[in-house]
């Protein structure tokens, strides 16, 4: 960790309407923050959501070992983050850590709970 301290904010005093909601939607995931390493599990994911949500995008036709290379091949400190439900896989957060905060890079998520906005 840098010099700069991480600190939590709470930012129930900032969440609008719309993010309250989709909030409560989701209140049944759990959260796991991993170390940069691609599973079977996300990648099946990843290429369901990609057949389902972009099936024309250049990353359509993304296999496995590119995928790997997106998730572990990087250069400053990187966190996968998972989000599931009984078990299952449902979303996955590529997000960077910088000294200043967190970026996310690529999310995905399982097309059929599109109507719970997880990638609002």
């Amino acid at each position: 960790m840098s010099a700069t301290k991480l600190q939590q904010l709470n930012i129930t005093a900032y969440k609008v309407e719309s993010q309250k909601r989709v909030s409560k939607k989701n209140i049944t995931l759990s959260r796991r923050t991993n170390s940069p390493w691609a599973t079977e599990e996300q990648y099946d994911l990843f290429h369901t959501y990609l057949a389902t949500r972009h099936a024309d995008g250049g990353m359509a036709d993304m296999d496995v070992f590119e995928f790997a290379a997106m998730i572990e091949e990087t250069p400053i400190r990187t966190r996968v983050i998972e989000y599931e439900q009984d078990n299952t896989l449902k979303a996955v957060s590529l997000t960077d850590v910088l000294d200043d905060g967190l970026s996310m890079v690529y999310s995905f998520f399982d097309p059929d709970l599109s109507h719970r906005s997880i990638g609002t």
